[in-house]
Order: C-alpha cells, then structure tokens, then sequence
C-alpha cells in the first residue's frame, strides 16, 4: 500500500486529517504510529475544529519538519531547510485548493457547532472535500523528494 492509500485508510478509519497524513510517513520516519496519534490529535478540522489551518497542512508541515530540519545547535539551521519546504508545500496546497484554511476548505462550515457537523455529514464533506484534501497533501510531499 503506497502512503496516499494509507492516508486514506487512516482518515476513512476515523483518525482525523493531520494524524494520517503524518501517520502515512510512520514508517519512514521511524515513528511510532500511537504516539503520531496522540501528538496530532488537536490538529483536525483547522486545530482542534476552529477552522484554522487545515490539518492535512499541519501534518504535512511535521512530516517535512522531520525529513528536512537540519541537525545542529543553531535554530537557524536547524529550522532554515523545513521551512523553505513548507513554504514550497504550501504554495502548492494553496494552488491546488485554494487556501489552506479548513473552514475555507469546506465552504464556511463550522466544525464546532452542531449546525456545521450536521452539514459536514450532509454533504458528505469527509469524502467530497477532506478525503482528496488528505491525499493531495501526501502527493504533494512526495512530488518534493
């Protein structure tokens, strides 16, 4: 099974978007999947459902933190690698989708009221929206190795 299909079976498990994208690169990575599920448990819906960043970024944003920070005492070299490729990640996210905000994603649907989850259910958001997002946010990934 390839990383976007197992960002897929992650999110259609019920992991939200952030754990299975960085779930998807578990392995790779050397990580241990249990605790990738706890580190990004706030992270869905835009940071635990504000509609803020999306969380297919922000778990992309951690996978290209662990495969490209540098290793030193300097912050600055440390930091300068990861965030040239998340800047790169997200001006191709942004091109792709549009924003990288989730509630923008989803057409202005609330996540933290029951109104907004109702409508997410409705309109099959999970599959229509979130799903393609959580695959193309791992396709990006690998488009930049």
């Amino acid at each position: 099974m390839n990383k976007k299909e197992k960002a897929s079976e992650y999110f259609g498990s019920g992991l939200n978007c952030a754990q299975s994208v960085l779930a998807a690169f578990a392995d790779e990575l050397g990580l241990d999947k249990n605790q990738i599920f706890k580190l990004a448990s706030g992270l869905g819906g835009g940071l635990a459902k504000n509609g803020h960043v999306c969380g297919a970024v922000n778990g992309a944003i951690m996978v290209l933190g662990l495969k490209y920070a540098g290793e030193s005492n300097n912050p600055g070299e440390i930091n300068g690698p990861a965030i040239a490729k998340a800047n790169q990640f997200i001006a191709k996210f942004k091109e792709i989708n549009g924003s990288i905000n989730c509630r923008e994603l989803l057409d202005g649907v609330d996540l933290l009221t029951e109104e907004g989850q109702a409508e997410w259910t409705s309109r099959n958001l999970h599959d229509v929206t979130c799903t393609p997002v959580v695959q193309k946010a791992v396709e990006i990934i690998l488009d930049m190795e």
